[in-house]
């Protein structure tokens, strides 16, 4: 495939011994292969670091209660909204590689988008662009901000976190949990390593995106009962594809990645087991799987 797809070459050893193995994708790691860079397992290893940029869609998903005629916005919105994104994304990186080499790019101390337009000269667009994601950046962490407090009320409503979590304000909102969530946030974002904190973004969501998938024909198999206001179409091979990607794109993950993967769940387990499972309102059949409020 090349010019269109670099040729693989042997990745730079970023240590020795235990360190340089933490740092190879699990799947390479798992099979014993030589660590490389480029060609398509460079890409797909690129792909599952770089997944967090297509994060938000999903959010429009999590808010569908405070949308408007959402049987029918919210899978447009996320099908408008996935869309624009790769045709957008595409044209970026066909605009940043024809500029620049994209060895040329790897080079620089922590290269960007403005960062190539800073190597051909045009340092005024570089400036532009820089402001950009900066305000870009913003829009982004209110979106998700938005969406994970969603969720948690979603979780506390229904007994898997404490009840109090889901307390609104005047508005309907839940005022109280989204500062707590801001804070808590914000302190993760000052203390942790940025990189590390992708990582497990990546992780988690190709993870909870993989189950969806996988219980989409499994629901539809043990409950055709329930009303549904979108069905995926291709059911079930559609789902199994997701999932298998996802999977794929996980396995692309460093083994270190997997190692803190696997501490978080055993910590998720623990909060289930210890608190969810008890207050769950599914499980003291305070609430019915298909019944409304």
């Amino acid at each position: 495939f090349t010019p269109f797809i670099p040729p693989s070459e042997p990745a730079a050893s970023t240590g020795s011994g235990l360190s340089a193995t933490m740092e190879q994708p699990l799947w390479q790691w798992a099979t014993g292969m030589t660590p490389s860079i480029y060609g398509v397992a460079g890409i797909i290893s690129g792909a599952a670091l770089v997944f967090f940029a297509f994060l938000g869609f999903d959010v429009v998903a999590t808010t569908s209660e405070e949308a408007i005629n959402p049987k029918r916005n919210v899978p447009l919105g996320i099908g408008v909204g996935m869309g624009l994104i790769i045709v957008l994304y595409t044209l970026v990186a066909f605009v940043t590689t024809g500029m620049v080499s994209y060895k040329d790019l790897a080079k620089q101390e922590n290269p960007s988008l403005a960062t190539a337009f800073e190597m051909v000269g045009a340092n005024w667009a570089a400036k532009i662009i820089s402001f950009g994601i900066v305000i870009g950046l913003a829009t982004v962490v209110m979106v998700l901000l938005l969406g994970l407090t969603r969720v948690v009320f979603a979780m506390s409503r229904d007994g898997l976190l404490p009840r109090g979590l889901s307390h609104t304000g005047k508005h309907g909102t839940p005022v109280r949990l989204q500062i707590c969530v801001g804070v808590v946030m914000a302190l993760i974002a000052a203390c942790c390593n940025v990189g590390i904190l992708a990582d497990m973004v990546n992780i988690g969501t190709l993870s909870a995106f993989t189950l969806v998938a996988i219980s989409v024909p499994i629901m539809r198999k043990k409950r055709p009962d329930l009303k549904r206001t979108f069905k995926i179409p291709g059911n079930p091979w559609v789902p199994i594809l997701i999932a298998l990607a996802n999977i794929w794109l996980m396995l692309n993950l460093s083994v270190l990645t997997w190692l803190r993967f696997v501490v978080w769940l055993i910590v998720g387990f623990c909060i289930y087991f210890g608190y969810g499972y008890k207050h769950a309102r599914l499980g003291t059949g305070e609430l019915e799987v298909g019944k409304q409020e």
